[in-house]
């Protein structure tokens, strides 16, 4: 796995400290990076190379008394003095020795951006709710694919595995006539003019019907996102990727046009909001608005 598709694929930010598994430097089985936001990667030293030795989704840091934890500058020399007989292991090393000098993840991944390969560009339109948004989203959680593709070799892969590929599944029976290879080259049009550096409006979808929803964070219930998405449930999948603890489903309201409501609904909430997509709104407010605007409440 290179370092721009790790980067891409994680949520970590500024990395604060470093655990290391094992009775000593040269007898490590595992490593966890951990950032300010305690969003954490975990590294298996006694993986393959070709199986996923470095898994990205949020682990609990093990701190037994076989834990050894560092700060990043002190990780960095610490792990200077690994050894091993073992190729595949000292291969994973010089991955790790390259991912310590990463202090703050969220300006190299943004330096990553800036001329990113279509692998790379792809994986970062995974909130879009359109087609490319779709098949982002499918190749990024796909896990056969454990390095950085080719704009070929993605096509190849979406053409072989087109059965396994779920990208369509919130669009009518019209819709789910577009094959997958088909969204691959709509987003390789838009990457060219990325590229290009041309302003291009994003793809839209013919029908605008679909659900106003609120989420938020069981251990954060007054940080209510307020967004739209044809698929819910879906929605809340994607945006709970890389989160220390799932979004719930507090309500939706269901509309013809998402986009408009959508605006109408944040317009309400504007004096209460945080950042972006995010308010603060106490849960009685939240249900009292789904109740007067004939919304479905899904937390009781």
């Amino acid at each position: 796995m290179t370092i721009g598709l790790l980067l891409a694929k994680t949520t970590l930010s500024k990395i604060v400290k470093v655990y290391f598994v094992g009775k000593g430097i040269n007898e490590l089985y595992k490593i966890y990076i951990q950032d300010d936001h305690q969003n954490c990667l975990r590294i298996n030293l006694n993986a393959n190379l070709e199986d996923s030795f470095i898994e990205i989704n949020n682990y609990k840091p093990f701190t037994g008394k076989l834990t050894t934890v560092l700060n990043l500058k002190d990780a960095r020399k610490y792990f200077e003095s690994y050894e091993s007989n073992n190729i595949r292991q000292l291969e994973i090393s010089r991955i790790v020795k390259e991912l310590l000098t990463l202090s703050n993840w969220s300006s190299s991944r943004n330096n990553e951006l800036k001329n990113p390969s279509f692998h790379i560009w792809l994986l970062s339109q995974i909130n879009r709710d359109d087609l490319i948004g779709d098949i982002a989203y499918d190749i990024y959680r796909d896990k056969q694919i454990k390095s950085e593709l080719t704009v070929e070799e993605i096509k190849q892969h979406v053409a072989i595995n087109v059965n396994d590929i779920k990208s369509l599944d919130d669009f009518d029976e019209n819709a789910k006539s577009v094959s997958p290879s088909v969204c691959v080259e709509l987003a390789l049009l838009e990457y060219k003019v990325f590229n290009n550096k041309k302003t291009l409006k994003r793809f839209s979808i013919r029908d605008t019907a679909g659900y106003v929803y609120f989420m938020h964070e069981k251990l954060r219930p007054k940080e209510v996102k307020i967004g739209r998405a044809r698929n819910v449930e879906r929605r809340a999948r994607q945006l709970s990727t890389g989160r220390p603890y799932d979004l719930r489903i507090i309500g939706v309201i269901k509309a013809d046009d998402y986009f408009a409501l959508e605006k109408k609904v944040q317009e309400y909430f504007k004096e209460k909001k945080i950042r972006k997509e995010w308010f603060r709104i106490e849960g009685e407010l939240v249900k009292k608005y789904l109740q007067e605007n004939n919304g479905e409440l899904y937390l009781p």
